[in-house]
């Protein structure tokens, strides 16, 4: 008894005594060795169970990442204050153990003890990354009985939840009843407004903020503009960018300039979007990203590549997003080395490859004249979704193997995959670009009646293309006439190009007048029209055409062609045929012309849309730009090495016919993609059986 006495005098001598030096010993624990010693004074002493040794000695067992030392001293604690509460709940909150940070917090109330703005915080996040709305409204309301709703660090967690989790008018009432001098939880309204596709509320929460007089700070800036970019309101993304530069905010926020320059993208503004890149202080690699994905989505893959090649000789390591936008601007240019390169270097570096990575480098594979390889990735992976199937059999029909395509999707379906509407899509092309009429109509009927998808115009116009090929015109016009909602461009387009093969010229009249009113700014029907109308020998209404395009600015999209040869890519264009004239590449087709000749090649002239003389036509057709690129491939390359061609548009039937003659002249295979469709030339026979 007398020695139990005698403890507790210690312990009472000690508790006066020791904890006075605690805070200049504690520093000193900077690893686990230190801290024990530490630890085994404070044992000795008996001043453990003090709640504020306690707590300070988990705190340090934390740092160290040691929770289990830590915890078991918390739970030694008799009487705890809010400070050990908070302690173990930070630590259980930094290891990620949420659902634990919510059990304790529970104990915390069970306990009478009343929560603080540091504890209230910790629980709100938990409820977040729980995605656990009813405990987060209980914390909510805890927060309100302790009067810290408004808190400066309890309003934004609880801001970020509600929005996070979907419940975006809870978010609202939390955002109103803050001081409005705190722009930060307006940001995290604008965030959760995007979140969730509302981004009209964005623009009503910026026009709030300017009646109560919030200025805007770089965080709600930057969603501003993301706003802006979502609906394309490229002057008022330039109104934000001025008030950014205005403030300063930008060289100090690297996530606001990647922001403007996505801003920019997306309005189509792409010399800002550069300008703004090139004035980075500082590129991080989602700035990076972002140039070379929104370069490749605007359709300027040859200055995406250049983007990704400077930031390849840069210290800033590339992740799997840029890599597949690099993998997208490949896959428009066609150019198989540069793809495989990326693949090359994917593996080098031991990048972990997900399902988006893989279908962008089948897809890649695929659109580059390689279905061997592409099928070679998507046997690879492990994990397949709807779109890898949708990319492979997509693939499989552009190249005309149709057979293939449609035995792919029924594998799909046999592993419990279910088509969605891109699938339909590529398997629809598929049908379309061998002539599969029958299955066409069966896989169009089975879309609505097995899948409950309802046809898009994408589907019909896969439909019309299909129909209008086949040369069942009348039926297509049926199938336009039985659309629910008025039909699209794409199907007027699809029907337009039907009346191109069959030369039906009344009907291309109503149709290209219905696209005339769809797509006014564009110069594609007036073209094709013109085209129909040369064919047919209409030539006041080909002047009447390129008239009308004259009056309403509109410039015919040139036809170009590119080849990769030793990663090196040649473009060529019918605007500059004269410069070949008399030079190797001029050369090297007339000779091919007479060889071809002698063999019975006729050049097509109907294809020369022109109103001048035979001899003209003919000379017209032998400066088409897959006809010098194909000159090109044959003077640069390898004795029997494949050639790969690109072309931006319709490969035209006379050039169809002569690369068939040259690959049999050759000896080499010629693999020809145009804006439709896969050609391999081979032995003077193509893939698509002249059917395209």
């Amino acid at each position: 008894m007398r020695r139990g006495k005698s403890t507790l005098a210690d312990a009472a001598v000690a508790a006066r005594i020791f904890p006075e030096h605690l805070n200049s010993l504690f520093p000193l624990c900077s690893t686990l060795p230190r801290l024990k010693q530490l630890h085994a004074q404070i044992l000795i002493h008996g001043v453990q169970s003090l709640v504020y040794v306690g707590s300070k000695l988990a705190k340090v067992y934390l740092d160290l990442d040691h929770l289990r030392s830590a915890r078991q001293l918390f739970d030694q604690i008799p009487i705890k204050n809010a400070h050990a509460w908070n302690t173990i709940i930070s630590g259980y909150s930094t290891n990620r153990d949420l659902s634990e940070v919510l059990r304790l917090y529970g104990l915390m109330r069970e306990g009478n003890h009343r929560p603080d703005s540091y504890s209230l915080v910790f629980v709100i996040r938990a409820c977040t990354g729980l995605s656990a709305l009813r405990a987060g409204s209980c914390a909510h309301c805890d927060a309100l009985r302790a009067g810290l709703d408004a808190h400066r660090h309890v309003a934004p967690a609880l801001v970020k939840m509600y929005t996070e989790l979907g419940s975006l008018d809870d978010a609202r009432k939390v955002a109103d009843n803050v001081s409005t001098a705190r722009s930060v939880v307006w940001g995290l309204m604008m965030k959760g407004y995007l979140q969730w596709s509302k981004v009209t509320e964005v623009f009503g929460l910026f026009a709030r903020m300017k009646d109560l007089g919030i200025e805007l700070d770089p965080f709600s800036s930057l969603h501003l503009a993301q706003a802006c970019g979502d609906v394309g309101a490229g002057k008022e993304g330039s109104a934000v960018h001025g008030l950014c530069v205005k403030k300063n905010f930008l060289d100090s926020d690297p996530c606001l300039q990647t922001s403007l320059v996505d801003m920019y993208a997306k309005t189509g503004m792409l010399a800002c979007a550069q300008r703004l890149f090139e004035d980075a202080s500082a590129r991080d690699i989602v700035l990076w990203s972002s140039m070379v994905a929104r370069l490749a989505q605007n359709g300027k893959p040859c200055e995406a590549l250049q983007i990704f090649q400077r930031m390849m000789e840069t210290t800033v390591m590339p992740n799997e997003i840029i890599l597949a936008s690099a993998l997208l601007a490949n896959t428009q240019l066609g150019t198989l080395l540069h793809g495989k390169s990326i693949h090359g270097y994917v593996i080098r570096n031991g990048f972990r490859l997900d399902v988006v990575t893989y279908t962008a480098l089948l897809d890649m594979y695929a659109k580059c004249g390689s279905i061997g390889c592409a099928y070679k990735v998507f046997n690879e992976m492990h994990v397949r979704n709807v779109f890898s199937w949708s990319a492979i059999i997509g693939g499989f029909g552009a190249h005309g193997m149709c057979s293939k395509a449609l035995s792919l999707f029924n594998q799909m379906k046999l592993e419990s995959i279910a088509p969605n509407s891109i699938t339909f899509v590529s398997v629809l092309s598929a049908c379309s670009h061998c002539g599969r009429v029958q299955e066409g109509r069966r896989h169009f009927q089975s879309m609505s009646k097995d899948y409950g998808i309802t046809p898009k115009d994408e589907h019909y116009s896969c439909m019309v293309d299909l129909l209008g090929r086949a040369g069942l015109i009348d039926e297509a016009v049926n199938l336009i006439n039985d659309i629910p909602a008025p039909p699209g461009a794409s199907v007027w387009g699809a029907l337009l190009g039907a009346c191109r093969i069959h030369k039906r010229v009344q009907l291309a009249e109503k149709s290209a007048s219905k696209l005339f009113i769809l797509e006014p700014n564009q110069p594609g029907a007036y073209v094709l029209l013109s085209n129909i109308y040369a064919a047919a020998g209409m030539w006041d209404m080909v002047k009447k055409m390129r008239t009308m395009m004259t009056e309403k600015g509109l410039q015919k999209t040139f036809g170009f062609s590119s080849i990769e040869i030793r990663k090196k890519v040649y473009i060529f264009s019918v605007k500059n045929i004269l410069q070949y004239h008399n030079t190797a590449l001029g050369k090297v087709w007339c000779m091919l012309s007479s060889q071809m000749k002698a063999l019975g090649y006729t050049p097509d002239i109907s294809f020369a849309l022109y109103n001048v003389d035979d001899e003209a036509k003919e000379e017209a057709l032998c400066g088409h730009s897959e006809k010098l690129a194909l000159a090109c491939g044959l003077l640069n390359t390898g004795e029997g090495m494949p050639i790969r061609i690109t072309k931006n548009l319709r490969v035209c039937g006379d050039c169809h016919t002569a690369s068939k003659f040259v690959s049999l002249i050759t000896e080499r295979e010629i693999i020809m993609r145009d804006s439709k469709r896969f050609h391999h030339f081979k032995d003077e026979v193509c893939s698509c059986g002249d059917y395209w």
